[in-house]
C-alpha cells in the first residue's frame, strides 16, 4: 500500500531519510549538564510542586534530565512566579524522589528509608 504523506524512517547514524530519499543528519540527543556539586553553577533552587515547596540544589536536579529540562525551559520562559518553578504534579512522593536524587549526586544510589 502506498500513502501520500512521506515516510521517514532513523537508523543508528544520526541520520534521516525520507521517503524523497534525500538524507538529513540530526545532533546528538544533548546530554544532561553537568553540575559539580556545591561548586560554580550550583546553588538552591525552589520547586513549587502542586503546591508545596520544595529546596533543593541545582546538582541534584541535574541528576533527572527529565526534571532539569523542565527547570531550564520554565527559567528561559520567564515561568517563575514567586522565586519557584512550578511542577505540575502531586506533592506527595516528590520528596522520595530527591532524598534518591540527592543520594545519586552524592555518589550512593541508596533510598535513607531501606536498611
Amino acid at each position: 500500500s502506498t500513502s501520500s504523506s512521506p515516510r521517514t524512517s532513523i537508523n543508528t547514524t544520526n541520520s534521516v531519510r525520507n521517503a524523497n530519499n534525500s538524507v538529513v543528519t540530526t545532533a546528538p540527543p544533548a546530554a544532561a549538564p553537568i553540575i559539580q556539586r556545591h561548586g560554580p553553577g550550583d546553588g538552591v533552587i525552589t520547586l513549587n510542586v502542586g503546591g508545596k515547596n520544595f529546596q533543593t540544589l541545582r546538582s541534584t536536579i541535574a541528576q533527572n534530565e527529565v526534571l532539569m529540562d523542565h527547570v531550564v525551559r520554565a527559567e528561559a520562559n520567564a515561568e517563575i512566579a514567586a522565586t519557584a518553578i512550578f511542577i505540575d504534579r502531586d506533592p506527595k512522593h516528590f520528596g522520595t524522589i530527591l532524598t534518591y536524587l540527592r543520594n545519586k549526586a552524592d555518589g550512593g544510589y541508596r533510598y535513607s528509608g531501606v536498611k
